[in-house]
């Protein structure tokens, strides 16, 4: 999991493994401050999402003064009373996008995942050169995170400024939003509610 704001800072990323135990041999190598985790799906989960917004979330927005707004996914780890909590015992309002949304609104879809991708895409390609890569064709767990320290490390965290500016949330700009939907039929009533 990638998580970051409109000021260029990206939280460490927060792995999660299919497995029942966590090995060093499979952290070792990893971005500085990465975390790591497993869940039996492989997927994050409500006791794995609310580690990552305990540890790395929440001691974040602690330090900003203000109403604060974290965007999540609609997913149902993202539904975990601990975290509702804590949101609301700190002044955290916790927006969830609409189903089928997060193309328009979610500022690391639309501006840093694709960047990310591509590196990945690179990165792997030459994994599978080497004579490891060629033998196994599975990139193992092992070998993971140190590939992971190497994806971060080549990533623009401006991008995700990009992001939040193309969604419309910083600065705000509905208008941006709108431009994208099918049609570019924009209801003036709505949009002069917003405003």
């Amino acid at each position: 999991m990638f998580a970051g704001n409109a000021v260029e800072e990206m939280l460490p990323p927060y792995t999660v493994y299919r497995a029942k135990k966590l090995y060093l041999e499979w952290i070792t190598g990893g971005p500085p401050r990465a975390r790591y985790g497993v869940s039996d799906s492989g997927l994050f989960d409500e006791r794995t999402f609310e580690n990552r917004f305990m540890t790395y979330a929440l001691p974040r927005l602690w330090k900003q003064e203000g109403k604060k707004v974290l965007i999540g996914d609609n997913l149902s780890s993202h539904f975990n009373l601990a975290v509702v909590n804590a949101c609301c015992d700190n002044n955290i309002a916790f927006v969830c996008l609409p189903p089928n949304s997060k193309h328009l609104l979610q500022p690391l879809d639309v501006g840093y995942f694709g960047p990310l991708k591509k590196e990945w895409r690179g990165i792997l390609s030459q994994w599978k050169l080497t004579p490891r890569g060629r033998r196994d064709g599975t990139l193992a767990k092992a070998f993971f995170s140190s590939l992971l320290n190497e994806l971060v490390s080549c990533l623009h965290d401006e991008n995700m400024v990009s992001g939040f500016r193309a969604c419309g949330i910083v600065p705000f700009d509905p208008e941006q939003v709108y431009r994208k939907l099918p049609g570019n039929q924009i209801d003036l009533t709505h949009k002069q509610a917003l405003d």
